[in-house]
């Protein structure tokens, strides 16, 4: 697999983060998001607090990505169980 640059990588796992919980209702800004997977730290915009579940989605979504990448890196089959380990 190409190499990329820390830089890039922290960009997609960001951005990755970030639409794929969009889709699913998260109300988390982009900012959000980055404070969140980049620096496990929760930022309020306007005092206005942030669900808990949208906290722990994003976290999650920094799980999956990283495992998803080390899944790649190792050219791990596409199996049931490495769906689910994903999911």
């Amino acid at each position: 697999m190409q190499a990329y640059s820390p830089d890039y990588i922290r960009d997609a796992l960001v951005r990755f983060a970030y639409h794929s919980n969009a889709i699913e209702g998260n109300s988390l800004s982009l900012g959000q998001t980055e404070a969140i997977v980049l620096y496990d730290r929760v930022t309020f915009v306007n005092n206005k607090g942030v669900k808990l579940r949208d906290i722990y989605e994003a976290s999650n979504q920094k799980d999956a990505f990283y495992l998803m990448l080390n899944m790649t890196n190792n050219n791990a089959e596409l199996t049931i169980d490495n769906i689910l380990k994903l999911q």
